[in-house]
Order: C-alpha cells, then sequence, then structure tokens
C-alpha cells in the first residue's frame, strides 16, 4: 500500500484542512484492498503529529512576536502621497501585545503623531507570510487624531507599509527598538489621558489594572475634598486632573453673569453640596430621590479646579461665572453635571446656561461664549457635555425651547454652523466618528437620534427608536455605533454606519434591536465583545454579545449596591461599577457573571470612573479619591 497526501499551502491559515488522497494497490497475495482499518489506525496518527508540529512552529513565532512588540517603541518616518513635504516624523509606543483569538491580537499603545498623542488598546489582525508577521488596521478611530487604515510588515527589528486616512495616505517606515524597563515606571507614562468622561475610545474601556479591593482605610493613595457640588466626571491629561464644580455662596445677587471672577474659593460651599446627598441609600433618604431643588436664590460660583493627580493637591481653581441658576434641577443632580473635555491644548467647559468657557492647561480664560437659558423638562437641569471633532466643539442645546446643535470654533468660540432640532430635552453627548469618509457626530434623541456631517450640520441619516429623556452617550467601534435610552421603555439599537443615508430605520443598516432592561441614566460600557448596562437606574444588570444582540446574562442583581448614575469603566478583564450608596461592585468581565469585590466608601457617587495606570479615580459628593495598590 502507497499513501500519498496533498496538504494546503497552509494548514493553519486554512483551518487546519488537509486534502487527503489515497492511492491503495493490490496486493499480488490477495484481490482485497489494503485493511481501511489499517488506515484509520496510521494516517491520522502522522497527520496529527504534523498538524501539532506545525501549531507547534506558529505558537512559537507568535510568542517571539509578542515579546518583540511588548514594551517596544516604533520609530520611524511616513510620506503622504501627491506631497512634497519631507517625510515626517511619528512614533508607536507598545506597553504590551497580546492574542485575544484566531488573527485577532489587541495592541496597548501610544499614538505620537503629528505633535499630537493618545493613549488606547487597539485592536488589529495579525496575518502570517511564512514567518513573516503581517499587521491589518482597519477603520480605526482614534480620538484626537482622526479614523485610518494601516498594512505593516515586521521583518527582524524594521518595519514598513502603507496607511490611508479620510483623504489622505502614503507610505510608512521604521525601526523597533526594545524599551528599557525603569526601576519604577511612572503611573502617567501608562494610559496617562483620559481626555473626554467616557475614556480613550469613548466606550469607557481604559489601560491598566485598579485594584480590586478597597475601603476607607485601604488602597487609598489620597483623598482630598471638594468644595460645592458637582455631577461631572473629572478628566486627566498626564499629570493633572481638571474637574468642574458649582458652589453655592451666600451672597444674594442678580442673575446677570459676571464673567472671569477671581481665584479662590466662594464661601458657603457646604450649602451648594446638600442636594443630593442627603440619602446614602440604605443608609437612609432614599438614594434614587424624587422631585428637585427649590429654585436658588444665592449667588453659585462655577469653577474649574486642576489637581496633581499624584497627590491631589489643588495646581489652580478658576472660576468663569457667578450666577443665581434660574431652575433649581433634580434633586439628585447637580449645577455643573456637563463633564469638561481637552485636546491637550486647552479645557473646555461647559455650564449650559452658565455658557461654555474655554481655558488655557495653566487655567487662564481664553474664550466664553453664552447661550442663554435652557427650560429642561420638569426643570431637572442640563447635563449634556461637548465632543471635539478636530477644530469643531459640537454643543447639543436640546430643551422644551428651540433646540438647536451647533459646532464652534474651538480656538475662538465663534460659531461655525447651528442646526434646529425638532426635539425635548434630552441629555445626551454627542459622540464624534468617521464613516464614508465623513466626519460625523451621532446624537441620541427622543425624537429622532440624528447623524451630523461636522463640516457644515447636514443629517447624513437619522433613525426613531429611542425612548423619552435621553441620555446614554453613543458608543462607536469598528464601525458600528451602538445607541440607548431607557426611560419608560427600553431601547438599544446597533447601527452599522457605513453606508447609512437618509432614514436607516428600517434598513439593513440597523443590524439588531434590543428593547429590554436598558439604562436611564448611566451610559453603557463596551468591553470586548460585550455590553454592559444597568435596568433603568437600578442595579440590575445586563451583559449583551454585540456580534448577536443577544444577551449573555440579564436581570443579574447586584448585592448591596440600590441606585445607580454612574457609568462602568472596564480595565484588566474587570468591570468595575459604583453607586449612588457609596458601594462599588467589581466583577470579572465575561459572558458568565462571576463577582470579584464589594467596597464601599463614604461618599455619593454620581459621577464615572477614571482609570489611568493602575490607578482608580472616583469623584463623590464630598471628596475625590484615587485608589491605587498599597
Amino acid at each position: 500500500m502507497y499513501v500519498c497526501r496533498t496538504v494546503g499551502n497552509d494548514p493553519l491559515a486554512n483551518g487546519g484542512f488537509f486534502s487527503l488522497m489515497i492511492v491503495a494497490l493490490r496486493s499480488p497475495m490477495t484481490t482485497n484492498y489494503a485493511n481501511p482499518l489499517l488506515l484509520a489506525l496510521l494516517l491520522p496518527a502522522s497527520l496529527l503529529a504534523q498538524a501539532d508540529a506545525e501549531a507547534a512552529e506558529r505558537a512559537a513565532l507568535e510568542a517571539a512576536f509578542a515579546n518583540q512588540m511588548s514594551g517596544c517603541r516604533m520609530t520611524g518616518q511616513f510620506t503622504e502621497a501627491g506631497s512634497d513635504k519631507a517625510p515626517q516624523l511619528d512614533s508607536y509606543k507598545i506597553a504590551k501585545i497580546k492574542k485575544l483569538r484566531d488573527e485577532k491580537w489587541q495592541f496597548d499603545a501610544t499614538i505620537e503623531y503629528n505633535g499630537k498623542s493618545v493613549t488606547l488598546p487597539l485592536a488589529v489582525d495579525v496575518y502570517w507570510a511564512g514567518d513573516t508577521p503581517t499587521i491589518q488596521v482597519t477603520d480605526l478611530n482614534v480620538p484626537t487624531l482622526g479614523r485610518f487604515n494601516a498594512r505593516i510588515i515586521v521583518f527582524d527589528n524594521q518595519y514598513a507599509g502603507m496607511w490611508s486616512g479620510k483623504d489622505h495616505g502614503g507610505h510608512m517606515f521604521g525601526t523597533i527598538e526594545r524599551q528599557a524597563k525603569p526601576q519604577a515606571e511612572p503611573q502617567d507614562k501608562v494610559g496617562s489621558n483620559w481626555a473626554s468622561w467616557r475614556g480613550p475610545d469613548g466606550s469607557g474601556t481604559a489601560l491598566g489594572n485598579p485594584p480590586t479591593e478597597w475601603s476607607e482605610d485601604k488602597n487609598i493613595k489620597w483623598k482630598v475634598p471638594l468644595p460645592g457640588l458637582g455631577n461631572s466626571t473629572p478628566i486627566v491629561w498626564q499629570d493633572r486632573m481638571y474637574l468642574t464644580t458649582a458652589i453655592q455662596t451666600d451672597e444674594d445677587g442678580p442673575e446677570a453673569p459676571t464673567r472671569g471672577g477671581a481665584g479662590g474659593e466662594a464661601a458657603g460651599g457646604e450649602q451648594g453640596r446638600t442636594s443630593g446627598r442627603q440619602g446614602r441609600g440604605r443608609r437612609g433618604g432614599g438614594g434614587g430621590g424624587r422631585g428637585n431643588n427649590p429654585k436658588p436664590t444665592k449667588v453659585f460660583d462655577f469653577r474649574v479646579i486642576c489637581l496633581n493627580r499624584n497627590d491631589g493637591k489643588e495646581v489652580w481653581s478658576k472660576s468663569v461665572t457667578r450666577a443665581v441658576p434660574h431652575e433649581g434641577g433634580h434633586s439628585t443632580g447637580s449645577q455643573a453635571s456637563s463633564s469638561p473635555i481637552t485636546d491637550g491644548e486647552h479645557i473646555y467647559a461647559h455650564f449650559g446656561s452658565r455658557g461654555i468657557h474655554c481655558l488655557s492647561m495653566s487655567g487662564e480664560l481664553i474664550w466664553s461664549k453664552d447661550f442663554g437659558k435652557m427650560r429642561t423638562r420638569n426643570q431637572f437641569g442640563e447635563g449634556s457635555s461637548p465632543a471635539l471633532a478636530g477644530d469643531a466643539l459640537i454643543i447639543n442645546w436640546d430643551h422644551e425651547g428651540d433646540s438647536f446643535i451647533c459646532a464652534l470654533n474651538k480656538k475662538t468660540g465663534e460659531e461655525i454652523w447651528r442646526k434646529p432640532r425638532k426635539e425635548v430635552t434630552s441629555w445626551s453627548t454627542p459622540v464624534i466618528t468617521e464613516a464614508d469618509g465623513n466626519t460625523l457626530a451621532i446624537v441620541t434623541a427622543t425624537g429622532k437620534s440624528c447623524a451630523y456631517d461636522v463640516k457644515n450640520g447636514d443629517i447624513v441619516w437619522s433613525t426613531t427608536g429611542m425612548t423619552t429623556n435621553a441620555i446614554p452617550t453613543p458608543i462607536v467601534r469598528d464601525g458600528i455605533a451602538y445607541l440607548m435610552s431607557g426611560f419608560r421603555g427600553a431601547a438599544l439599537q446597533a447601527i452599522q454606519l457605513k453606508g447609512a443615508k437618509g432614514d436607516i430605520t428600517e434598513s439593513a443598516n440597523m443590524l439588531w434591536k434590543h428593547n429590554r432592561q436598558t439604562s436611564y441614566v448611566p451610559s453603557a460600557l463596551l468591553y470586548g465583545k460585550h455590553l454592559y448596562f444597568v435596568r433603568s437606574n437600578n442595579a440590575v444588570l445586563t451583559c449583551l454579545d454585540i456580534e448577536t444582540g443577544k444577551a449573555a446574562f440579564e436581570g443579574k442583581r447586584l448585592a448591596s449596591l440600590r441606585t445607580i448614575y454612574s457609568s462602568p469603566v472596564g480595565a484588566a478583564g474587570k468591570v468595575y461599577l459604583p453607586s449612588r450608596e457609596g458601594v462599588t461592585k467589581v466583577f470579572k468581565a465575561g459572558a458568565t457573571y462571576e463577582d470579584l469585590a464589594t467596597n464601599e466608601l463614604d461618599d455619593v457617587f454620581d459621577a464615572s470612573p477614571v482609570v489611568i495606570g493602575d490607578e482608580l479615580y472616583l469623584r463623590g459628593h464630598k471628596a475625590l479619591y484615587c485608589i491605587s495598590e498599597k
């Protein structure tokens, strides 16, 4: 008997496919064919042995690749096709890479390009040409930089390839250098920026590995009291943390604001913190809260504060306006609920009816713009945050009056365009993304959720289906937008951005819908292939598979938590979810719920967590905490 084997060019790349051709010759001693049982015994062993050897060889290549790229810096140049410019410098610091499955890898990287820097986890594909890896980056959205594609070949300690952006592209090439590991790497070297309230890529996902357990006397690096009250989430740029607050003073005064007040803390700060803090949930008083605060009669001091995030000490504090708010807001709300945003050059602080203010990183007031007074539904207060899209600052102004969306020149505050919106009050923050060569600002709302062309404000596509009081911020990843709301109903939509035009409510771009147990105030977390969100504002958790739109689990009650306004974050395979009762639940990310820790602090948490390196920052009503392993 003779056996002839034909093997695919790359059995691993072809899913382990083997084509076998067996030629059995009649024995001169018999007219029977070779024993089929003997073939069944001999052939699989031979084939499996070769497959195992090839798999071991590929595993060795992948391990060597991961070792080469983890802790390296790719330093080189890039060109722009059709340009006479000399090649420009660019740099990519890779903290760590790991294989997820098949060709899917994750690169934890800091991208330095054209004078800007951003740190985030990158989802890339790695294919092999023999023993040579090829990195493929497809439709990657890099905050503050744009959306990119790239194909890069790695050979020894060199790389080369091609890249493309929105309307340009070219070549890239350079060297790969291993970075010497310092004795103690500063925290701000890994994931050092949290430029907007939902983190580096807007999904709530972070680099780093914060502690799993803490308390008032365990793993607290520092704790600092905060003046006034603000439910806004802090932002971080390198070693500085920026937050907004509204301090109720003892001063009776006119409602007309005076811009650019002097530095220093206003009197009576504690009075501004009473609303929303009466109830520590299970400690009594009703953490969820109902009704509104009375209309203020005192002047509030609206401030932007900068802290050194290494020790929590104040670097500067700037009063941007002083005014008597015209609405009291919800009893669990604050007069400083909109989160700031930064491009690393300026801070943009939005106080709604008290104006949008641009400050330098050192606290100098550059410009302010006043849009007048919002009339919010049931006088619940204001809370939408601004979004940055290149040189434009996008503002969503939905209320019970004439609603609109507009783009401001981020350098001057001058209005670029304004578009009316037939919407009632929403608290949704725009998300910026790119699709089909256009930069879009996507905003959810009760009437229609719309994608606006950032250049001119034209509506590219729209869809219905959200509930009243739209609050959660959309998430975009890999060309798919996830829109959610959850007041007096439930709505979650997955929208394919490529090719989306006009009314897409019933089009093929609507990939799937989920209409159960979605969030009212908190935004969702997109971590790996799962969306995590709670039912309304309650501690009842759903984990959804984004590929199918089906729940991995739902209706999971989180013990010791009751009312949740904060949005979850994910880091190091864990999910962190604070509550208004001062309790933060930490559980394992994945399709099966696994409780890891329940941590309690003496505060109320409405702002969302921030993760920088191995540190977790929690802003409460009374204090700001830095949680770090000790």
